[in-house]
Formats: structure tokens, sequence, C-alpha cells
């Protein structure tokens, strides 16, 4: 499911690119700033589809983390980082058309593509910095173990208050006491 959906995702991001890159002023000046005004609405959207799939996406992930070989997470954070990076193309290219076009005039929906943008590199450069790449140090536990912990919590046991576990930490004591 989860590369019918990344297609799905490259097919919408492939369509915006082709028209930004096919952009020109050969409109009629009246017709211009509409046509901007549709190319800024395209550029929105595109980000905000990929703002919803990747919320879609991590709750697919959270969901099946262990039954993915870590090489599959490695092919999706690539996947991921492509998408985003060619979402993020498409809306800083949109932002220089609209400047570009009617300087003097903010073309509607800009300022909010703008904001949207700058949301959507924030939230990429969290993921990255964050992913399981093949080439970081394995984490500081075992993914078995990690495994077997979600698993008791699944059922309802129930371990260390979080509180508990940050005085200890705090207080210098790496185990149980």
């Amino acid at each position: 499911m989860v590369v019918v959906a990344e297609r799905l995702q490259e097919g919408r991001v492939q369509a915006v690119e082709e028209v930004v890159a096919s952009w020109s002023l050969t409109d009629e000046p009246a017709q211009i700033p509409e046509s901007t005004m549709l190319l800024v609405a395209a550029a929105r959207k595109l980000i905000l589809e990929a703002l919803d799939y990747w919320h879609w996406l991590s709750g697919q992930l959270e969901a099946d983390t262990f039954r993915l070989g870590e090489h599959v997470l490695q092919e999706i954070g690539e996947s991921l980082q492509s998408l985003f990076d060619r979402t993020l193309a498409v809306g800083e290219k949109t932002l220089a058309i609209a400047k570009g076009v009617v300087p003097a005039t903010e073309i509607e929906g800009a300022s909010l593509l703008h904001r949207e943008t700058t949301q959507l590199r924030d939230l990429r450069d969290r993921i990255l910095a964050n992913w399981p790449w093949d080439d970081v140090a394995d984490l500081p536990f075992d993914r078995e173990l990690l495994q077997q912990a979600r698993a008791c919590i699944g059922r309802g046991e129930v371990g260390e208050s979080l509180a508990v576990v940050i005085d200890r930490l705090q207080a210098g004591s790496p185990g149980k006491e």
C-alpha cells in the first residue's frame, strides 16, 4: 500500500512540476495575475498533499515498523526525501514566479504558499535528521527488545511511569532501583 500511495504522490508532483517548468508570460497581460493565482493554488495543494501523505505514511510505519526490513526503511526514506525536495522546489519556483509576475501586487495565496513551504521544509529537515538510515549507527538498544516492550504495552502491562524514569536518570542512576 505504501508503494501505491508513493506513486500517486509522485504523479501529483510531476504534474505540477511540468506546469511550473512550462510557465511562460505568453498569456494576455490581463490574464497573468489569474494564471499565477491558479499556479499558486496548485503548488499550495501539492504541499498540503505532501503533509497529508507524511501523516498517513507515519501511521503506516508506526504500525508496521518491525515487519519492514531495514533496507525497506532506507528505500522509503530516500523516496520521501525525493518527494519532499521536489515538492519544495515546486513551491519555491512558484513563489519566484508570483513575485516576478506582479511584484507590486500580492498574488492571492502567495503568502500562505510561503508559510506552507517553510512548514514543509522544517518537517522534512526533522524527519530526515531522525530517519533510521542504513549508514547511521545502530540504536543504543536492541530492536527485538523494543518490539517486546511494545508488545507488553499492547497487552496493557505497565512499567515505570515516565516521571519516575526521568527522576532516576536525572539523579544519575541508569538502572531500576
